[in-house]
């Protein structure tokens, strides 16, 4: 479910065989051989709406759109998948936006060992992200960008960061056993 919305982000393989009018079994050797982006989800597979809506040629009734330019030169398009790291904790910037700012801890392919990666949702998307907890897994899509300032010690740094265009909560939130 997208969190504050009934937009579309993803479709089981069911739903996606039924848009498309193939059977599941087709759709998952698609999925098999990369001819259809899907994105594993415990023991099951996602499908993007985008990429439905690439084979469809068409938008789909409620779907969110992320576009998808023309040319690999343009592509800036990042999904991830994993759990948020702490609270979040919604704010206002120096210029008067709202923002949120979470860290998501993403596997990596090989091995337990996972990467930690900075996200950043402002407005709309900031208040419907407002209230992920630690520990919640979240499908995050968005643009990679670069922060740049200057340290306390004059040297410049920059730092990588998602701007998320859609957060979409893949679970509850988890009760704390202490609250009980």
């Amino acid at each position: 479910m997208h969190i504050g919305m009934q937009q579309r982000v993803s479709y089981t393989v069911e739903e996606a065989a039924a848009l498309l009018g193939i059977s599941r079994t087709k759709l998952y050797e698609c999925v098999r051989t990369g001819e259809v982006e899907a994105t594993p989800v415990g023991r099951r597979w996602l499908i993007p709406a985008a990429a439905l809506e690439e084979l469809l040629g068409r938008p789909l009734p409620g779907s969110t759109r992320i576009s998808r330019p023309g040319s690999e030169t343009e592509h800036n398009d990042v999904k991830l998948i994993g759990r948020v790291t702490k609270d979040a904790d919604l704010r206002e910037s120096k210029t008067g936006r709202t923002v949120v700012v979470l860290r998501l801890a993403v596997r990596r392919r090989h091995g337990d060992d996972a990467m930690f990666i900075d996200v950043v949702a402002f407005e709309e998307e900031a208040k419907r992200a407002a209230n992920l907890v630690k520990g919640q897994r979240i499908r995050v899509a968005g643009r990679l960008d670069q922060r740049e300032w200057v340290a306390e010690d004059g040297t410049r740094r920059h730092a990588h960061q998602v701007v998320a265009q859609h957060v979409e909560a893949l679970e509850p939130t988890r009760e704390d056993p202490r609250a009980r």
